[in-house]
């Protein structure tokens, strides 16, 4: 069984997690960013296709993006909700993508991510997540301009 300070701790753990992978984003260190993540993550994304199967896959996905023009030039958690339990935790956040807009001035994206953990040899690794974003249901488009 989980004591309450086992919970506590992972908890940290997991919060210093997302803090160091929220660093590595504004960094644009795509090593730091992947070693985040178990070999095998699951991720759904805002863009196609439907899923990245595998960190290797996925990496190829952030390097596009760390070395396009549209790279992040600031990235933010906000309120990031965690349940632990055990070696297992989810979490969910609103997050910021602060990038280089078409008019050459700065654009923010906010987008709802949830995001599954497990422990392993000691250690927390994301094993899934899933990005999204509103939708208008009158025009189907992605309704890129929200803010919380």
């Amino acid at each position: 069984m989980t004591t309450q300070s086992d919970q506590t701790a992972s908890e940290a753990e997991v919060r210093r997690l997302v803090s160091s992978w929220t660093e590595a984003v504004q960094a644009r260190d795509i090593e730091r960013v992947m070693s985040h993540y178990a070999p095998e993550v699951l991720v759904f994304e805002v863009m196609p296709p439907l899923q990245y199967a595998g960190a290797e896959r996925y990496r190829q996905i952030w390097e596009e993006w760390f070395a396009s023009p549209d790279a992040p030039l600031g990235y933010e958690v906000r309120d990031l909700t965690l349940t632990v339990s055990g070696d297992v935790a989810f979490g969910h956040s609103l997050n910021c993508v602060r990038q280089q807009g078409a008019s050459g001035q700065p654009a923010e994206t906010w987008l709802r991510t949830t995001t599954g953990y497990q422990k392993r040899h000691g250690r927390w690794l994301i094993t899934h997540e899933h990005w999204s974003m509103p939708v208008d249901p009158h025009t189907g488009l992605a309704m890129w301009d929200l803010t919380p």
